[in-house]
């Protein structure tokens, strides 16, 4: 984590967690009633669809988490953040196809695999851009005025600036005490 503001930046993975468990969840249980209809939640709870959603949500969770999209450093380029979304839930989708072939009973429905992958990699990609997007623009900010001009100051707001997205952080200027330094 962040050791300029902790707090911000676990705040922010948990949002991403949180929000990331419930759209992979929610593909699930879309794939299943675009399979089945209205008997989508009769097969679900006959078959204990609900801990075989959460199955899938927490192999593809713990995929994510392996190809680091949960280091908000990678939100700001968008072609990395779809490679690396590729790169989790294409093992994800090995992972889960091998827990279907030994044991089958953890088989939601034929066809719903698929659907919610391709749900879940719609999902996924859309809502990490939107906030990317909103912590750019709406999220909050906060604003840091660094003292010193000296190299450790420069290399402090490089530092920050790269991870603005990830701390929350705007840089706003530097102070120096030093009247002849003002400008540099």
């Amino acid at each position: 984590m962040s050791p300029v503001l902790p707090g911000r930046s676990s705040l922010r993975t948990l949002i991403i967690v949180a929000c990331d468990t419930l759209l992979i969840g929610g593909s699930v249980l879309a794939a299943a009633y675009f399979r089945f209809g209205a008997d989508a939640w009769d097969v679900l709870q006959r078959e204990n669809g609900l801990w075989k959603t959460a199955l899938v949500a927490a192999v593809a969770q713990l995929c994510l988490y392996y190809a680091d999209l949960y280091d908000l450093r990678h939100l700001g380029d968008r072609r990395e953040l779809l490679t690396r979304i590729l790169q989790a839930l294409s093992p994800a989708s090995f992972i889960l196809a091998a827990l279907y072939f030994w044991f089958p009973d953890l088989i939601i429905g034929r066809g719903v695999f698929v659907i919610a992958a391709l749900l879940v990699l719609l999902l996924i990609s859309g809502w990490r851009m939107a906030f990317e997007w909103m912590s750019g623009r709406v999220g909050p900010r906060e604003r840091l005025l660094l003292v010193g001009t000296g190299n450790a100051s420069v290399d402090l707001a490089r530092e920050i600036h790269e991870r603005r997205h990830e701390l929350g952080v705007e840089i706003v200027g530097f102070v120096d005490p030093d009247p002849s330094r003002v400008g540099m």
